[in-house]
């Protein structure tokens, strides 16, 4: 049993990811202008006489164009929305194909090197976009993390006896059918917590390091074959740090997906469910920790 906990998972920087969304907001944005401005020299341009067409398209280009400089110029983008953003430019390309392939007669040729020349550059920038929200969560070649931080209002003190009742975690979290503890009551002696949600998946975390006031560290029985996750190791833990008076409980999880390339997928949908469903945990417990102070001073 370890008894030095693992230093939280580094976060990436955004700067990649903020570029890759700004660059294609001022594309999306010249398109946009471009197409609104001047449509019927677009059609001449291309080949395909339909001003009102392009008219209509560059209307919705500049507000992709907003959407994309609105989510840029955040400290900490939503990746789940980069994400769509990315799939709304591969929409792009299979459409600009779809076209290619079915209707190859509304353009001539140079209509046609234009077009995919446009959606070449919209690829480029929904595949940057998609190395940014990958840039954040990795942590080596193969392994990527998350990390979540909510400030609460008890302190340490207080917030670590609820914390560390492991078996207790479902009185805290809505999506719970049960959680309990196989193999003692002492963490530090390697407990299992074994948990089931109310849609039936289970699973089972075994504590591998545990200091009082500070922490603790899991591992996932990720090599178990009914494993609800798509991942092929799964660790995790759980952080208090007090700066400045301000207690930060920290959750991370550090992930190896059993197939590499839908990482770029899960991590932003896990993150926009754990942010929602931790918060609501983390808030519970300091509501039960606040709650047992109160008694205590009441009693005293």
């Amino acid at each position: 049993m370890a008894l030095e906990l693992r230093d939280l998972p580094r976060v990436g920087s955004v700067g990649f990811l903020r570029v890759a969304l700004l660059g294609n907001a001022l594309f999306s944005a010249g398109c946009g202008i471009l197409m609104l401005a001047m449509p019927s020299t677009v059609s001449e341009a291309i080949g395909w006489q339909g001003p009102h067409l392009w008219f209509f398209i560059g209307a919705g280009l500049l507000v992709f164009a907003g959407a994309l400089v609105w989510q840029g110029v955040q400290s900490n983008p939503p990746k789940a929305w980069s994400l769509l953003f990315s799939i709304g430019d591969y929409l792009w390309v299979v459409g600009t194909a779809l076209s290619a392939m079915f209707a190859c007669s509304l353009m001539d040729s140079g209509g046609w090197i234009f077009t995919w020349g446009v959606a070449s550059t919209v690829a480029l920038f929904g595949t940057l976009q998609l190395m940014g929200i990958v840039r954040l969560y990795r942590q080596t070649a193969v392994d990527y993390a998350l990390v979540i931080s909510v400030d609460v209002k008890s302190n340490v003190e207080q917030f670590w006896p609820v914390l560390s009742d492991l078996g207790g975690i479902k009185k805290h979290t809505q999506n719970l059918a049960s959680s309990e503890l196989v193999g003692g009551r002492d963490p530090s002696l390697g407990v299992r917590r074994e948990c089931a949600s109310l849609d039936g998946a289970r699973w089972a975390e075994t504590v591998t390091a545990w200091v009082p006031r500070d922490g603790f560290d899991v591992i996932f029985n990720a090599d178990e074959p009914d494993f609800p996750f798509p991942f092929q190791k799964m660790l995790g833990g759980w952080r208090l740090v007090t700066r400045q008076n301000q207690t930060t409980v920290s959750v991370y999880w550090i992930v190896e997906p059993k197939v590499q390339l839908s990482i770029v997928f899960l991590m932003p949908v896990m993150e926009l469910r754990m942010r929602k469903d931790m918060a609501s945990t983390i808030k519970s417990m300091d509501r039960a920790a606040l709650k047992k102070k109160k008694q205590m001073d009441e009693v005293a």
